[in-house]
């Protein structure tokens, strides 16, 4: 007994691609400080790495201090972990890269230079990021 050719029916499902929901810089949590308060920051970090061989330098430390402490920020709060991070900025896969275009021309996040996630996350009173060397 010969089988009857099977009916198919063709289905055109719309493929919906994931699309970043870009933060404008405004809208982003920033830790702000004085000149002053900045100063004495920076100092600080100065005097304690001289104290101790080997550590990291100034800007290392700084940025992984910023990174580590803006995700507690309002406006982070109930984000996954990881969201943001000093590692995650340095390698170009934090989340929050994503979230604030700083990807490249291959959709792939972009690797930050400690210098440049201090003036991501840092900002004076006026708005204006301090950026290491110009402001220290």
């Amino acid at each position: 007994m010969a089988e009857s050719p099977m009916e198919t029916e063709v289905v055109e499902e719309e493929v919906v691609q994931p699309v970043a929901q870009t933060i404008s810089p405004e809208a982003w949590p920033k830790v702000r400080f004085g000149q002053e308060d900045f100063n004495n920051v920076w100092q600080s970090l100065t005097q304690a790495r001289s104290k101790t061989p080997g550590t990291l330098p100034d800007t290392t430390l700084f940025a992984k201090a910023l990174a580590d402490s803006v995700k507690y920020l309002n406006g982070f709060g109930g984000k996954p972990e990881g969201y943001i991070s000093y590692e995650g900025l340095k390698d170009g896969t934090s989340p929050f890269l994503f979230d604030i275009g700083k990807v490249d021309d291959k959709g792939r996040g972009v690797r930050l230079s400690d210098k440049q996630i201090i003036a991501l996350l840092a900002e004076d009173y006026d708005g204006n990021p301090f950026e290491t060397g110009t402001n220290t």
